[in-house]
């Protein structure tokens, strides 16, 4: 509809007896429906700035410019249909469950480059918000959709303060929990969020990466798996700087459907086995669902990401429905991964070798760089006398903090590398029982079609 200043609204009351025919399950997950969007538009890149207040997200298209009109997005945000299949209805059911549920307030403008756009808003803020301050340029920032939401909900005074910083992390939050596999580029406030490396599986400092890799030639899965942009198969090793793991192995690409083997830190002790390894669904670059695998463990961790595209989901697109397509596709993955598990029991040797590259040298670098600054902020916090022994006696002085620097780096360095080697019989030994026991119950499970996954 149009308001009598000639800009675009959303009907309030619409949208609330739409929503209230469901929910997302999460207060937060309409800037996953957003991203959902934007994997399905082919967004070159998805750009987040956030301050107290509020967060903008800027929607870039590729060239030439290719967005939705604001009439289009009106008519979606208006109609009766509330099952998101174009990524256009996705978009909309985010923005929705952002007024709705979230109780937040929004200002989208949606700018081709060429024509003059209108503002489409809904919820307190921008609504009360004058046409001209609505049309100001920090609302758009480039030809593509630029979406800034309002964290404060309509409260009274003393409690805004209080709920913006929270919301604004809790959108944040989301993104690395749920958006880690998205095949668009995140960035938040300069930072990637997209990654495997930086998943909640891997970003614990006491996960090791031990592989990344895929599978393919699945009748059930579609091919060509969305996967973020840096991922490709990789055998890690203990001794993988952490430089090193970002960089290229010349690995492939393609898969249908991702795997992540991981181990806990042997520099952490002894932890006792319990349920580590899990089963994903990913549609779309988003986590959408995700259970245990009823194994216990005591070092190596299995997550396995499948393609959730063209199988049925409840009305928020969040929740499978266990259909036959459901269980043929998630039983064929669980016996093709039993089988390359198989493989990589062969291959254990290489998760304690010298991981290195031609970049390698600047990696040691890096490290003696990390080691002076840390060993220069311990000098200056220690006392006088030790800092006017340095300035007098230059010769012993730049000597003695020399060598405390190489002492500090090379006991940094080989501290770790020496206790791998010292433990690696142990852990070898623990990697094989591992593998044995996570193949044994992918095989289970896989000819027990009709027996679901433990749920989270």
């Amino acid at each position: 509809m149009k308001d009598s200043e000639g800009d675009f609204t959303i009907s309030e009351e619409n949208a609330r007896k739409k929503l209230a025919r469901f929910a997302l399950p999460r207060e937060t997950a309409w800037i996953s429906k957003l991203l959902q969007a934007a994997v399905g538009w082919g967004m070159s890149s998805v750009s987040i700035h956030q301050s107290q207040a509020e967060t903008q997200i800027f929607f870039e298209p590729p060239e030439p410019v290719r967005i939705p009109t604001e009439r289009e997005v009106v008519n979606t945000l208006l109609s009766s249909k509330v099952v998101a299949e174009t990524p256009l209805e996705h978009f909309c059911l985010g923005l929705r469950a952002l007024v709705e549920q979230a109780k937040l307030s929004f200002l989208l403008i949606l700018h081709d480059g060429d024509s003059t756009f209108q503002p489409i808003y809904a919820g307190w803020f921008f609504a009360e918000m004058t046409e001209q301050a609505r049309m100001n340029k920090r609302f758009a920032r480039a030809p593509g959709l630029t979406l800034t939401v309002r964290h404060t909900p309509l409260l009274t005074a003393p409690r805004i303060g209080e709920l913006a910083p929270k919301h604004g992390l809790s959108i944040s939050q989301e993104l690395r929990d749920y958006a880690f596999f998205c095949p668009v580029p995140v960035v938040l406030g300069g930072l990637h969020l997209e990654g495997a490396l930086d998943s909640p599986m891997v970003a614990p400092s006491s996960v090791v990466p031990l592989v990344f890799s895929g599978l393919n030639g699945l009748n059930h899965s579609p091919g060509g798996m969305p996967l973020p942009p840096d991922y490709e198969e990789k055998q890690f090793s203990f001794l993988t700087h952490p430089r090193r793991a970002r960089r290229s192995y010349g690995g492939a690409r393609d898969f249908s459907c991702a795997y992540l083997l991981t181990a806990t830190s042997p520099f952490n002790g002894l932890v006792s086995a319990y349920r580590r390894s899990s089963f994903k669904w990913v549609r779309d670059g988003i986590l959408i669902q995700e259970s245990f695998l009823n194994v216990r463990t005591e070092v190596l961790s299995l997550h396995i990401l499948a393609d959730a595209r063209g199988l049925k989901t409840d009305l928020t697109g969040f929740q499978m429905l266990q259909d036959d397509l459901f269980h043929q596709r998630r039983t064929e993955v669980l016996g093709s991964l039993a089988q390359r598990l198989r493989e990589w029991e062969k291959k254990v040797d290489g998760f304690f070798r010298e991981d290195l590259d031609a970049e390698s040298p600047s990696d040691l670098e890096f490290d003696r760089e990390l080691a002076y600054q840390k060993r220069v902020k311990r000098l200056l916090r220690g006392s006088v006398a030790g800092i006017a022994l340095t300035l007098v006696n230059p010769p012993f002085g730049v000597a003695a903090t020399l060598g405390g620097v190489a002492s500090a780096y090379l006991s940094h360095c080989f501290a770790r590398s020496r206790q791998v080697l010292d433990d690696q019989k142990l852990l070898k030994e623990k990697i094989e029982r591992d593998l044995i026991a996570i193949t044994r119950e992918l095989e289970r499970l896989a000819h027990e079609a009709d027996e679901p996954v433990g749920s989270l």
